[in-house]
C-alpha cells in the first residue's frame, strides 16, 4: 500500500497490542490476584487473563469483569473493579518503536482505544501531543466509528492498524483500510504515510 498513490490521509491506531501492552498488564494483574488466593497458575495468568477479557466484553467493562471474575472463582480478598481498573492503568507500558514511528509520521494520528478511559489516558501520558485525536468506547465498532469522525476523512483514505484480526475485519467492513503493526512500521520507513500533497 501506497500512501502517497492511493490517498491515506489519517491514521487510527488501535489501543491494545500496537500502542500498549494492555495485555501483559492485565495477566500481571490477575496473576498477582491468583496468587493472593494461593492459586500459582502455570501460564503466569494468561488464561486467566483470556477470561477477564471475555467478561469485559460481555459487561462492558473492566471493572465489572474483575468484579465478575473474583466472583467466579471464588477470590475473596480481591480488589474492586475499580481497584483493579487503577492497578491496570499502572501496569500499562507502551510498546516499543511507538514513540519513533508516531514522530515519524507525517499524517494525523488517532488512537482508539476500547477499554476505561482512565487507563487510556494514564498509557498515552508519554505520548501527549501525538495524536489528533484519542478515542475510547465500550466496543471496537463504535470506538472505529467515532475515530473515523474526528478523522474527518472518508474511510477509504484512512488506514486502521490493530493487532487483533476481528478489529481489523471491523475497520474493513467500514470502508477503512487497514494494514498489521509490521505493515505500519514498514509504510513509515518507506514514506507511504506521509503527507500527500
Amino acid at each position: 500500500m501506497e500512501g502517497r498513490e492511493h490517498g491515506v490521509a489519517a491514521v487510527t491506531l488501535a489501543f491494545r497490542g500496537v500502542l500498549v501492552d494492555l495485555d501483559s498488564a492485565e495477566e500481571a494483574v490477575v496473576y498477582e490476584l491468583a496468587r493472593r488466593h494461593g492459586v500459582a497458575p502455570m501460564d503466569r495468568g494468561r488464561a486467566l487473563a483470556a477470561r477477564l477479557r471475555e467478561l469485559e466484553a460481555e459487561r462492558g467493562g473492566l471493572a465489572g469483569a474483575a468484579d465478575a471474575l473474583a466472583a467466579e472463582r471464588g477470590f475473596r480478598w480481591a480488589p474492586s473493579g475499580a481497584e483493579v481498573v487503577r492497578l491496570v492503568a499502572g501496569a500499562c507500558r507502551t510498546l516499543a518503536g511507538v514513540r519513533s514511528a508516531l514522530e515519524r509520521l507525517e499524517i494525523p494520528a488517532v488512537a482508539v482505544a476500547a477499554a476505561e478511559p482512565e487507563i487510556v489516558e494514564s498509557a498515552l501520558r508519554p505520548l501527549d501531543g501525538a495524536f489528533a485525536a484519542v478515542v475510547t468506547g465500550r466496543r471496537p465498532r463504535a470506538a472505529l466509528r467515532a475515530a473515523l469522525d474526528r478523522a474527518g476523512m472518508p474511510a477509504d483514505r484512512v488506514v486502521h492498524v490493530a493487532a487483533d484480526r476481528a478489529e481489523l475485519h471491523i475497520a474493513a467492513a467500514l470502508g477503512m483500510r487497514t494494514a498489521s503493526p509490521a505493515q505500519l512500521a514498514h509504510l513509515v520507513a518507506g514514506g507511504a504515510l506521509a503527507a500527500t500533497p
